[in-house]
């Protein structure tokens, strides 16, 4: 199941504060996507366009 949240906060816990990381291959064909990592959880997340945040619990989203 994965979580899908509008915004730029932390799909997982909310928090704002988060620390852009490289991008996998595939992640280069979505524009304006970027790969975050929260410096509450560790959780690694993809923000698209800034206005939605996906998180993927299962496992690397990479």
């Amino acid at each position: 199941m994965a979580i899908l949240i509008s915004g730029k906060t932390c799909p997982k816990c909310k928090g704002m504060d988060r620390q852009r990381i490289r991008r996998s291959f595939w992640m280069r064909f979505l524009p304006g996507s970027k790969y975050y990592i929260c410096e509450h959880c560790n959780a690694k997340f993809l923000s698209i366009f800034e206005l939605y945040s996906f998180y993927w619990p299962f496992g690397a989203v990479a």
